[in-house]
């Protein structure tokens, strides 16, 4: 179930990243070549004793299987590595392909296009998503690809919002984006309380989201809670809530859940980051910003 990949077995040459390269000059020479050039040149020869034991499938397909495979066709090793390099040159070309059509539909570094990936084959869009989530440190299993074909790629979902928990990420579906999230950015951010003066103070509120704060005149310390739910406020006698503004401007659900709402220190609301200046109550204005998602 390796695929490509896994056919094209171990590489010769492995690069890392621009300064790590791991090299494996001994890997096509033959055991019995290494093993006549130790005993020619009196070197001392070292091997693994589990080797010689049928416990691993290695094992049993180096000493049962292999054999078997000499004498019905005496070049298979030749062939095989043939085979492998073949499946290398075809797995580097995958990943070219994987790369550029990466970079024609991400949006930032955990966010994609869907409209943009669905228009690929589905084999290219699931290379292209493999591509990224390999960078990442991310393995899937058959399963879950089947998961992503169905809930993802062809939208077939009883669920608004289908999402996919890896090991360290978890795929989400929000509108017509598809996000690689790291776990650590679903964490509910704790209360915070902040003296603030006339200068524009930053705030890192969670790894999604920074604030920038500015009070208007004086000092003013506020708490920033995360969103519970009922929020309002009064603006030329109208109501207006943080729900609905949160869905009128296209929060993605994943952090609306999360979202800051600003008080002042008797608990009452000041207001909530993004929304239109002229709705906060006198004294302050917030920005927000969004690192890289």
């Amino acid at each position: 179930g390796a695929g490509v990949k896994g056919l094209a077995a171990i590489h010769t040459e492995q690069s890392f990243d621009h300064q790590r390269c791991l090299y494996r000059p001994l890997l096509p020479v033959s055991y019995e070549a290494m093993l006549g050039y130790a005993q020619r040149h009196q070197l001392s020869w070292v091997e693994d004793p589990t080797n010689q034991q049928s416990v691993a499938l290695r094992n049993q397909i180096r000493h049962g299987l292999l054999p078997t495979m000499r004498e019905l066709q005496p070049a298979f090793e030749q062939k095989l590595a043939q085979t492998a390099l073949h499946c290398q040159e075809a797995d580097a070309l995958l990943m070219e392909m994987a790369s550029e059509d990466w970079q024609k539909i991400h949006l930032s570094e955990h966010c994609w296009s869907l409209t943009l990936w669905q228009s690929l084959s589905w084999p290219r869009a699931r290379q292209a998503l493999a591509y990224r989530l390999t960078m990442l440190g991310e393995s899937v299993t058959v399963a879950q690809w089947q998961q992503v074909k169905q809930q993802f790629y062809q939208r077939v979902s009883s669920q608004t919002h289908p999402e996919l928990c890896l090991s360290q990420h978890k795929l989400v579906l929000a509108d017509d984006k598809g996000y690689c999230l790291p776990l650590s950015w679903l964490i509910t951010p704790a209360e915070q309380t902040l003296s603030l003066t006339l200068h524009t103070q930053q705030l890192v509120w969670a790894p999604w989201l920074s604030l920038a704060l500015n009070v208007k005149q004086g000092s003013l310390t506020v708490k920033i809670k995360p969103r519970q739910g009922g929020e309002k406020v009064s603006v030329d006698g109208k109501m207006r809530s943080l729900k609905s503004w949160l869905q009128k401007t296209h929060i993605p659900h994943w952090q609306m859940a999360h979202w800051p709402v600003i008080y002042d220190e008797q608990g009452q609301l000041f207001g909530w980051p993004g929304m239109p200046l002229h709705w906060w109550r006198k004294g302050m204005e917030c920005e927000v910003i969004f690192p890289g998602c």
